[in-house]
């Protein structure tokens, strides 16, 4: 039977392999996170919150506003952080709305609204945090403090002062430093006022730190009787912010903590001139101290602290001493080694003319006659 031939419906297959990308498929971060916002797991929407934060577009801010409703508190408060690091344009008074414990009841969200209110950079949005002062969460006040310093807004003056006579040091702490960056008088009379009563010496540094700030000739007076504070911390303080008022009363002072048995207390005093020191006074006991310093770190940070001096006096600095010859190097000179040695020629000797060997008597004998002495003259030719 013959064989069967072969249908034309038959597909050819080809026997050359076919090449398979091994390159592995890129997803784009962007919108893989945008897509994980959807899921059901918490730490997932957590984790593109905190990947949307960090790639700095801001176009995903209307998603990251949308996780203000979330119903995890961790989700809301990281999703407030990351439109807080976008700066996103128009967000504040949505992340302002959030100090209202009537909309947001966990203390960590309203935090990270404190917080990030200052990042924003809105100052419409003082009331809410003048508001968020009283709030019962000790981290939110003390977060509404500091973000209503950075926003530097004249009307959080007065309810920050009240916050300076609060019976927890650390919150009176706080407030004194959001006062030194609001600019007005009332900043200054409320810190002045604050100063001879306060018992905590961390919180009256502060408060000498922050009027230097503020820079009012008015406090020179306050300042002056600072400089006779028991703390040598307040005291370097009164000086600097002396100085910047252009008062070089507390130089004297600063000079003689260059001697402190404390290392850091040397350091700061060093620090300290670099601000507030002149040319003779300032300078001179700077220099002294540093020729006389054992201690290499405290060596290192005043011989800093002299350069940044002398660069801001306009002193150049001297020229470095001439490198002194070690024993080891040193060799003894001979007498008369510093004269040219004689040359020395290279050619060779000229061979001398051998003299003529010495006349050898012959041997005597019977009837020999005497031999004649050698003659100078040439036989005559004949």
């Amino acid at each position: 039977m013959p064989p069967a031939k072969a249908s034309s419906d038959l597909v050819t297959l080809s026997t050359e392999p076919v090449s398979l990308s091994t390159q592995p498929v890129v997803l784009d971060p962007y919108q893989e996170a945008l897509a994980a916002l959807d899921s059901k797991e918490h730490l997932v929407r957590l984790r593109a919150a905190q990947t949307l934060g960090s790639l700095g577009r801001r176009d995903a801010g209307p998603a990251l506003l949308k996780l203000f409703q979330d119903p995890n508190p961790f989700v809301r408060s990281t999703a407030v952080n990351s439109v807080g690091r976008l700066r996103c344009p128009g967000a504040a008074p949505l992340v302002a709305r959030l100090l209202d414990r009537r909309k947001e009841s966990e203390g960590m969200v309203r935090q990270s609204a404190a917080t990030m209110l200052a990042v924003l950079g809105d100052g419409s949005v003082a009331d809410a945090l003048i508001a968020a002062l009283k709030d019962p969460e000790p981290g939110v006040r003390y977060a509404a403090t500091r973000s209503l310093g950075a926003l530097g807004v004249p009307k959080a003056a007065a309810p920050l002062s009240a916050l300076l006579a609060d019976p927890d040091p650390s919150m009176r702490l706080t407030a004194a430093g959001a006062l030194g960056k609001i600019i007005c008088q009332e900043s200054v009379e409320a810190l002045q006022a604050a100063l001879p009563r306060e018992d905590s010496a961390e919180v009256r540094e502060q408060i000498v730190r922050s009027l230097g700030f503020l820079a009012d000739s008015s406090v020179a007076p306050v300042l002056v009787q600072a400089l006779k504070d028991d703390n040598p911390s307040i005291r370097l303080q009164a000086a600097q912010a002396l100085g910047r008022l252009g008062d070089s009363s507390g130089q004297t002072l600063v000079c003689e903590m260059l001697k402190s048995p404390e290392p850091d207390m040397r350091k700061r005093a060093a620090d300290t001139l670099t601000m507030i020191g002149d040319e003779k006074q300032g300078l001179a006991a700077l220099e002294s101290a540093l020729a006389a310093e054992q201690d290499a770190g405290v060596k290192s940070t005043m011989s800093e602290a002299r350069r940044m001096l002398r660069t801001r006096l306009g002193i150049p600095e001297p020229p470095p001493p001439a490198p002194k010859p070690s024993k080891a190097s040193a060799v003894s000179v001979a007498p008369g080694a510093g004269k040219k040695p004689a040359s020395v020629s290279t050619q060779p000797a000229a061979a001398k003319k051998p003299s003529s060997p010495p006349v050898v008597p012959k041997k005597t004998g019977p009837g020999a006659k005497k031999p004649s002495a050698p003659s100078d003259k040439e036989p005559r030719k004949k």
